[in-house]
């Protein structure tokens, strides 16, 4: 568990209105702790509202986090340290990018230099891809989450 990608859940779990983040992924917003190292899969009983009645995956999103560094943005004599966590947000859809197109946007619009926990996120950008296994197009957009550490 990391204060980050809890926080970040909180705030797209919370977009529920017309055209929100939660509203348009319909299979549901999951982070690492939940789904471990098998992510979401037809055989995860973790994720198994992130498919329909036919084993069919609905568009849902995964959030991970990568190790901590720290940055050398901030050093000094005293502890003090800035620290960075890349966060990354994999969206899933079986036919083609439109509605995780739209999550992502969404997710720009709410997590893009702003806060969270104690961190300030910055938008590094997305990549397209497709997962064989589960038979679905992917976004994965990357965040720089910074915060001081003493």
């Amino acid at each position: 568990m990391t204060a980050i990608r809890d926080a970040i859940k909180v705030i797209l779990e919370a977009d529920t209105g017309a055209g929100g983040f939660a509203t348009v992924l319909t299979g549901g917003v999951y982070d690492w702790d939940e789904t471990g190292r098998l992510g979401i899969s037809r055989e995860n009983t973790a994720t198994s509202t992130a498919f329909d009645a036919n084993k069919r995956l609905k568009p849902c999103a995964l959030i991970r986090t990568r190790s901590q560094e720290p940055d050398g943005f901030i050093a000094d004599p005293t502890p003090v340290r800035s620290i960075i966590e890349t966060v990354e947000l994999w969206l899933y859809q079986v036919d083609g990018y439109e509605t995780i197109e739209d999550a992502e946007a969404r997710a720009f619009t709410l997590l893009d230099q702003q806060r969270a926990s104690n961190h300030t996120l910055r938008y590094n950008g997305v990549i397209r891809a497709y997962d064989d296994p589960l038979d679905a197009f992917v976004l994965r957009a990357t965040y720089t989450a910074r915060y001081i550490r003493t």
